[in-house]
C-alpha cells in the first residue's frame, strides 16, 4: 500500500467512525407552541356553518372539469420542435426533345460538283439536298462532309446525323 492508499483509508475509518458514534440525546427538549388568548377565543366560539353548503362542496367545480380532456403530464424534452416541413414543388417538365432521327445514311452521289445524299426510312432510299423536307417533319438545313443538320419542324429544333466520307 502506498501512502496515499494509507491516507484514505485512515479517512474512510474516521468517517465510519463518526457516522456510527453515539450522540449525546440528554439535551432533546420538546418543543410546544404557546397557545394566545384571540386562538382560545375562536377556538370556543361555536361556528354555523350551511348544511346545504357542506354537503357537497367541490361538486360544481368536479362536473365542470369531468368534461374536460386535459394531459396533465405532458411529455417534455429540451430538443426543439422538428421546423415545419415544406411544401413539395414538383421540379419542372423537362423541355421537349424531338424523336430520335428515323433516318440512316446510305450513300452519296456527287455529279457535276452536285452532291445528293441518299438516305434510307425503314427500306425505302430517300434522296436529299438543303432545304427539302422529309416526311412532313424533318427539314434538311445543312450538309457537310460528315454531317446532315436536320430541324424537326414541330418544336424547331435541331438533330445532327452522322455520315461517314
Amino acid at each position: 500500500m502506498n501512502t496515499r492508499q494509507r491516507w484514505l483509508a485512515l479517512a474512510l475509518v474516521v468517517t465510519l467512525i463518526a457516522a456510527f458514534w453515539p450522540g449525546s440525546e440528554d439535551s432533546v427538549e420538546v418543543v410546544e407552541t404557546v397557545r394566545r388568548p384571540e386562538d382560545a377565543a375562536r377556538a370556543v366560539a361555536p361556528v354555523v356553518v350551511d348544511a346545504v353548503a357542506t354537503a357537497r362542496p367541490a361538486a360544481a367545480p368536479r362536473e365542470r372539469l369531468a368534461g374536460m380532456q386535459a394531459n396533465l403530464f405532458p411529455s417534455q424534452t429540451w430538443v426543439p420542435p422538428p421546423p415545419k416541413p415544406k411544401p413539395y414543388i414538383p421540379p419542372p417538365p423537362p423541355p421537349p426533345k424531338p424523336p430520335p432521327l428515323p433516318f440512316k445514311f446510305l450513300g452519296r452521289w456527287v455529279e457535276n460538283g452536285q452532291q445528293t445524299l441518299y438516305l434510307v426510312q425503314g427500306e425505302e432510299p430517300i434522296p436529299i439536298r438543303p432545304g427539302q423536307v422529309l416526311a412532313s417533319r424533318w427539314r434538311v438545313d445543312e450538309i457537310t462532309d460528315r454531317t446532315v443538320v436536320f430541324t424537326y419542324l414541330p418544336l424547331d429544333m435541331q438533330s445532327i446525323l452522322g455520315i461517314t466520307p
